[in-house]
């Protein structure tokens, strides 16, 4: 049972448009021409990305638990849950 912390598409759904890919018989070609591609066309500076994080069924089970008994979501216990643990390993340096 891992639990996902932040929305997120999901890797299974890009994992199944490869295989589908696959089976249309789509491959990669052996040379690609970017002569006319635009360097940095995408690139955006300020990107916040969100990355999902798993945690053990044992772990995630005793977050939703507390998260539901306070009425919090996961994410939220999580984070106060990493900063103690941050502001303990601060204060032993």
């Amino acid at each position: 049972m891992a639990i996902s912390l932040f929305p997120f598409w999901g890797i299974s759904k890009l994992t199944s448009q490869m295989g589908t890919a696959r089976e249309k018989g789509e491959v990669m070609k052996k040379e690609y021409d970017f002569s006319k591609g635009v360097r940095g066309k995408f690139y955006r500076s300020n990107l916040k990305l969100s990355l999902p994080v798993y945690l053990d069924d044992d772990v995630a089970e005793i977050v939703q638990k507390y998260a539901k008994r306070k009425k919090v979501d996961a994410q939220t216990v999580v984070n106060k849950l990493l900063r103690t643990n941050k502001e303990i390993v601060q204060a032993l340096q």
